[in-house]
């Protein structure tokens, strides 16, 4: 990925600052993946979540709770009141994205990533959050896109491509 090019469309619709603060969290995430801490990398998506909800709010309110402001608990009332938004809202930041966002937010908050429990953190659950993080990435890249077809599917290719760890 090619971090100029999906920050410069990405700022075209969505708040710099959030743009630059979920970027920094995947790449970060994405560095922690590599190197297989998976607790580092559930923090790091844990961000990538929280400003994503963020972006998600101001595609619907023109308005996004303050970073400084601690965001209510992800759930089905939340999904629920963004999926009953005007349909003159675009599908994916109305049921798509935020259902995308909610399996990620429970499967770092419930598969021991965070919270201890019964299960460690492990490959399974991290690759499958950052497939996600991945995809959520591309989605809005590509809701945010006015390039051609041919150059907007040239970067989200190198959004979700393949990783490795470090170590391989």
């Amino acid at each position: 990925m090619i971090r100029s090019d999906v920050q410069g469309v990405l700022i075209g619709t969505y708040p710099a600052e959030l743009v630059d603060l979920m970027l920094t969290s995947y790449e970060n995430a994405l560095a922690e993946y590599k190197k297989e801490h998976w607790q580092y990398f559930g923090n790091e998506i844990g961000q990538f979540v929280e400003v994503a909800r963020r972006i998600i709010e101001h595609q619907l309110n023109n308005k996004y709770t303050p970073l400084s402001t601690k965001l209510p608990i992800f759930n089905e009332r939340i999904l629920t009141a963004w999926e009953n938004y005007d349909s003159k809202y675009a599908e994916e930041y109305r049921i798509i994205v935020p259902r995308c966002l909610y399996a990620m937010y429970c499967i770092r908050n419930k598969r021991g990533m965070i919270h201890k429990n019964h299960i460690d953190p492990n490959r399974m659950d991290a690759t499958m959050l950052l497939s996600n993080a991945k995809w959520v990435l591309a989605e809005l890249f590509r809701q945010a896109s006015s390039m051609s077809f041919e150059e907007t599917e040239l970067i989200i290719n190198s959004i979700i491509c393949k990783e490795t760890s470090i170590v391989w």
